[in-house]
């Protein structure tokens, strides 16, 4: 399953936190820094849609979450990796 997580953050739960925690999440494969109405943009893959809540459930019980929004890929048209200009 893959999911995008936009989540608002909890700053009172402290960004540098949050950085950590995700950066040293198996399931996230990107995370970034976003403009607009949320802080975060997260790409996360995982086996089943529990994951899915698992996922979203640490966050909650970490006090990262201010508020989220999560969509799921129904299918990929293309994945490419990184390639340097």
């Amino acid at each position: 399953v893959l999911a995008f997580v936009f989540v608002a953050l909890n700053y009172e739960a402290g960004e540098a936190a949050f950085k950590d925690f995700i950066a040293a999440c198996p399931n996230v494969l990107d995370c970034h820094h976003v403009t607009g109405g949320w802080s975060y943009l997260i790409k996360i893959r995982v086996a089943t849609l529990s994951g899915v809540e698992d996922f979203l459930q640490q966050l909650k019980e970490r006090r990262f979450l201010a508020r989220s929004e999560t969509m799921l890929a129904l299918s990929t048209v293309t994945e490419k990796p990184f390639k340097p200009f």
